[in-house]
């Protein structure tokens, strides 16, 4: 009778005090998540100029820029400027849907950085006018 009673005060004890446990945060983790905010420990890929500056740890993510392509480097590698800085991106010719650009035109690029010669650059996916 006496290990039946401590067994069952454990067990409520270990069912009741579990949901407090859970809601417990020892470290301070919060903040904002969502547009324009860098993950803890990451660079901010909201610009060109954070994507040149984040070195190879960023390969293959995907970022969202507004800026300009101001010029064409041959094939399918353009100049792109978003104010902060210039990178090369490379849109295939099925990913521009008939959109026609000019260095004037603000466009919106969905991209995957890469690495090119050791040096950051885009694999656009999407590009869209603004």
């Amino acid at each position: 009778m006496k290990k039946l009673t401590v067994t069952t005060l454990f067990l409520l004890s270990t069912l009741c005090s579990a949901p407090l446990l859970a809601n417990q945060n020892t470290s301070n983790t919060g903040g904002f998540t969502g547009p324009g905010a860098a993950a803890p420990g990451t660079q901010n890929l909201n610009s060109v100029r954070g994507i040149l500056n984040s070195g190879r740890s960023v390969e293959e993510m995907q970022v969202t820029l507004t800026g300009k392509i101001t010029q064409s480097l041959g094939g399918e590698k353009y100049m792109f400027s978003d104010g902060t800085a210039e990178i090369v991106v490379e849109i295939d010719q099925d990913d521009w849907y008939g959109l026609k650009t000019t260095p004037e035109t603000l466009v919106i690029i969905n991209a995957e950085v890469d690495h090119d010669a050791g040096r950051p650059t885009l694999d656009v996916q999407r590009i869209l006018a603004k």
